[in-house]
């Protein structure tokens, strides 16, 4: 999924340096317009003909981009949704791994997991929260911390089941 993000956001990047190279083909042709006896070889003709061509292709540039920005804000609603929902469903488990772990334990011990749990959650969301920054301030952000905690989650789901409910870490 973060390939196909990164190979979206490359070709919006193409996108938009050819539009930058056309509206530069632009500014030339309207300068061969304005001053025709500037020594430009352009005659007035050529330069509005490649007028006309550059706005049409600035406009179809334009069109592809909004194309563009609508399927990529589609496309990371949807990646987001569906690890939003991932997420869920691993927070779910480990609840119940969770739960199943506390009827195992003494008064004592019990007071220890959740002791260590709290500070778990805090060490899973400030993980995630620098995993983001990479990415800081754009559309990747939000998806990279999900996964994060999704991988982090897992572990901790896995974690827990080897030491208590499966007779401790096999060495």
């Amino acid at each position: 999924e973060l390939y196909q993000t990164l190979q979206r956001k490359n070709k919006q990047a193409n996108l938009f340096a050819d539009q930058k190279n056309w509206l530069e083909s632009r500014k030339k042709a309207v300068k061969a317009l304005n001053d025709p006896e500037g020594g430009s070889m352009v005659s007035l003709q050529q330069a509005s003909t490649h007028m006309e061509l550059t706005d049409k292709r600035i406009a179809t540039l334009q069109r592809q981009l909004d194309e563009f920005g609508k399927a990529e804000v589609k496309g990371m609603l949807e990646m987001k949704k569906e690890a939003g929902e991932v997420f869920e469903r691993v927070d779910i488990e480990l609840n119940t791994v969770y739960k199943n772990v506390l009827k195992q334990l003494s008064p004592k011990g019990t007071e220890a997991i959740k002791a260590a749990q709290r500070a778990w959650i805090t060490f899973r969301d400030k993980t995630a929260e620098a995993y983001g920054t990479s990415e800081e301030g754009g559309s990747l952000e939000g998806l990279m911390r999900l996964n994060c905690m999704i991988a982090i989650t897992q572990n901790r789901i896995s974690e827990l089941k080897s030491l208590f409910l499966s007779g401790g870490y096999s060495y």
